[in-house]
C-alpha cells in the first residue's frame, strides 16, 4: 500500500495572538477530504511550494501540480473508498505560526486491512488558516524495532 504525504519548506513571521485556529480540527479536516476524494479541498490545504514525499523512496512531488498527481494517484489506487479513523500519540510543537504535529491513525482502502499511518506534518498559519507546509508518513512496521531485533541478535 502507498501513501504519500506532503512536504514544503514553510515561511516564518509573527502570529497575531488573536488567531488561535485550532490545527488538530484542520488535520482531521484535511485527512477527511483527502480520503473524501475531496480534491479541491486538499489543494486549497497545502502551500504553493509543497513538496511530497511517500512511504515509497521513489515517491517525490513538487508544488500544488505534484499534490495534484499524488492525489490522483492514490484515488485510482484506492478506487475511491478510503478511512482514516482517530488519531492517537499526538504530539504538537508551536512557534510563532508554525507548528509541527505528529500522530497515528488507522487507515483503510478499499477492501484492505486496516493499517496504522504515522504521520509527522509542519503546518502553516496564515492569517486564521492552516496551510500544510511539510509532512511525511510511514506505515509502521510491529515487532522491528531496535530493541526486538537485539533480543534476536547472536
Amino acid at each position: 500500500m502507498r501513501l504519500v504525504l506532503l512536504t514544503a519548506a514553510a515561511l516564518a513571521a509573527a502570529t497575531p495572538a488573536a488567531a488561535q485556529a485550532d490545527l488538530t480540527q484542520a488535520v482531521t479536516a484535511f485527512l477527511n477530504s483527502y480520503a473524501g476524494g475531496d480534491k479541491a479541498a486538499v489543494v486549497a490545504a497545502v502551500e504553493p511550494n509543497v513538496h511530497l514525499y511517500g512511504s515509497d523512496l521513489s515517491e517525490t512531488y513538487n508544488g500544488v501540480e505534484g499534490a495534484a498527481d499524488m492525489f490522483d494517484h492514490d484515488m485510482r489506487l484506492w478506487g475511491g473508498a478510503a478511512k482514516f479513523g482517530t488519531m492517537w500519540h499526538v504530539t504538537a510543537v508551536r512557534e510563532g505560526n508554525l507548528e509541527s504535529i505528529m500522530f497515528d491513525i488507522p487507515f483503510t482502502a478499499g477492501r484492505n486491512p486496516a493499517v496504522t499511518v504515522r504521520f509527522a506534518m509542519v503546518w502553516h498559519l496564515e492569517g486564521e488558516t492552516w496551510k500544510l507546509a511539510q509532512s511525511s508518513n510511514s506505515v509502521p512496521t510491529t515487532g522491528q524495532s531496535a530493541g526486538d531485533n537485539l533480543k534476536h541478535a547472536h
